[in-house]
């Protein structure tokens, strides 16, 4: 590993607080989810309109399959070459998760996660996805979410807490030398559906919206003077509107509604979602946050699972989206993005 070689670290860019004033530190978020494809589908959008935003882009910030996502873009000086591989692995993902039937069986009686990851973790290996670069090698900052648990493979006791991956640190950082690949399992780890991952399991459990992840990583690698100079592109993994004429509900309605499986589930998560956005939206400079997070034209059975590639084409093409993309594309130009003067 050549840390020097990759992503320029903090102490390198900011060289002082006037010149850190200066800086334009721009951001882009993206949710975890079940249809990573759908975000894909939008940066081609945003991209054809505005050449080169993906390029200016400073600091990917990520969850779950949208830490993935932020893991490949960063990998690359020119993180648009990194599209179409990201579009053919969203599209195919499905295919890449099995299980033995002695994992089948465990499954089933609950004591075994429902998939094992290791037909996927060699596609990222792949040298045309993340091969084995460290985060130190990527081409770009990427601020990644996940959660530490206990693990009796993997090291001493430690209190369940947030871990954030990162590439913004001092070279001696440990995360620097953490392939990227192993980055991806861990926070994209979901509960029940994957296995933990060397202690970690899905950053969703308390960022599904990294956003404000983002942020507090500049804030933490350029100092407090920089958060006038942030620019957050937030996107959003689709909405769909669950019933919520809720009244005296017991569990049934909540976890088993046959209109809305697991809609506690799912109210839970878009409430934390949409606590984020609140917050980048008052903490951050006007005009310096966008959300872009289109509803889905053909929502799925289970509101928040909508994996059907065709479905997200519907939703990536809708009118609404496409609304949304210009008032994003917009945004973007406004902002300040695509001036000089940012970090790399």
């Amino acid at each position: 590993m050549a840390v020097e070689e990759g992503v320029p670290k903090a102490e390198s860019v900011a060289t002082g607080a006037e010149n850190t004033r200066s800086q334009v530190h721009r951001i882009l978020a993206i949710d975890g989810g079940q249809s990573a494809l759908l975000t894909i589908l939008m940066l081609e959008q945003i991209e054809e309109q505005v050449p080169g935003f993906l390029a200016r882009t400073d600091l990917f910030a990520g969850t779950s399959s949208g830490g993935i996502t932020a893991l490949t873009l960063a990998s690359r000086d020119n993180p648009v070459k990194m599209l179409s591989p990201l579009r053919h692995l969203w599209t195919i993902e499905r295919d890449l998760f099995t299980n033995t039937p002695l994992g089948f069986l465990a499954a089933v009686v609950g004591i075994g996660a429902l998939l094992e990851t290791s037909i996927f973790q060699a596609y990222l290996e792949r040298e045309e996805l993340l091969g084995h670069r460290t985060l130190g090698d990527l081409k770009k900052h990427v601020a990644i979410a996940a959660f530490r648990v206990n693990s009796l493979r993997f090291g001493p006791h430690v209190s369940p807490r947030p871990k954030i991956f990162h590439n913004t640190g001092a070279p001696g950082d440990p995360d620097l030398r953490k392939l990227a690949s192993e980055v991806a399992l861990s926070t994209s780890a979901f509960p029940i559906g994957f296995p933990a991952y060397q202690g970690a399991i899905d950053g969703g459990t308390f960022a599904n919206n990294p956003a404000m992840v983002g942020v507090a990583q500049i804030q933490k690698a350029f100092g407090d003077d920089t958060l006038s100079q942030v620019r957050v592109l937030s996107l959003g993994d689709g909405i769909s509107y669950p019933n919520l004429n809720a009244a005296n509900w017991g569990y049934c309605p909540w976890l088993f509604a046959p209109w809305s499986p697991l809609l506690l589930v799912n109210t839970l998560m878009r409430g934390s979602v949409e606590a984020v956005n609140y917050q980048c939206r008052h903490v951050l400079a006007r005009n310096a946050f966008f959300r872009l997070d289109p509803t889905y034209l053909k929502p799925g059975f289970i509101p928040f699972l909508q994996t059907n590639a065709r479905k997200l084409h519907a939703t990536a093409n809708s009118p609404s989206t496409r609304a949304q993309v210009s008032a994003a594309v917009q945004w973007v130009r406004d902002c300040g993005w695509m001036e000089e003067g940012g970090q790399n």
